[in-house]
């Protein structure tokens, strides 16, 4: 399972934000421009973060754009202390503030499918994957998300298209196959089944999941 993060690009850096309600002679040398940057980076301690990133999120001064992304990076540290439920208010106030922004989606959609919210998390994968239609990461997330729902067959559909971009992607090929077994395509499963052992021919994985379908 991924982390409760997802990759996506579109990340915004200070000086794009500064620019957009500053005069860039001002943006260069203004104080939160080095708050957002402390707030963004992953290896200060997340405590520090939290206090960081309120600064800007508290400043009502400041751009729509900017308190989102201090919103976001606040969330992430709330998850690194384990404080699931404020990182949730952080992705949800990031979207109010920027609901064209993707990466708040993912955040949240990964923190409610490490929840077990998987209906939650679909929903938000899905307004990801509609602006960012080519990551993977979301993609394989919100297949797994339609699995443990029950619906195999929008899990079938995911894993098609990570398949038909990446032949070689283990993961999708089995959780393809575990998607075909759920609607009764046997025959489908053992072919994702096999081409995960031309691949890795010691998949334990995929030798049980033959056993278990037999050779026929």
């Amino acid at each position: 399972m991924i982390k409760a993060r997802v990759a996506l690009v579109g990340a915004i850096t200070a000086s794009a934000l500064f620019i957009a309600v500053m005069e860039p002679s001002i943006a260069r040398a203004e104080e939160p421009g080095d708050i957002l940057v402390r707030c963004q980076n992953i290896d200060t301690a997340a405590k520090a973060r939290i206090g960081l990133c309120s600064q800007l999120v508290d400043n009502g001064t400041l751009a729509a754009e900017l308190r989102a992304e201090a919103l976001l990076n606040r969330g992430d540290a709330h998850e690194d202390v384990g404080e699931d439920e404020a990182a949730l208010k952080d992705y949800s106030a990031a979207i109010a503030l920027n609901p064209e922004y993707p990466a708040p989606y993912g955040y949240r959609g990964a923190l409610h499918e490490r929840l077990d919210r998987f209906e939650e998390a679909v929903k938000d994968f899905s307004v990801v994957l509609k602006a960012r239609p080519d990551d993977r990461d979301v993609r394989h997330a919100r297949a797994r998300s339609y699995l443990v729902l029950g619906n195999a067959a929008e899990a079938v559909k995911d894993y098609d298209i990570l398949v038909k971009s990446d032949a070689s992607d283990v993961d999708a090929l089995l959780g393809r196959g575990a998607a075909r077994e759920d609607i009764g395509d046997a025959v489908g499963a053992k072919a994702d089944y096999r081409a995960v052992l031309m691949i890795e021919a010691e998949n334990t994985d995929a030798k049980e999941a033959l056993d278990r379908l037999g050779s026929g």
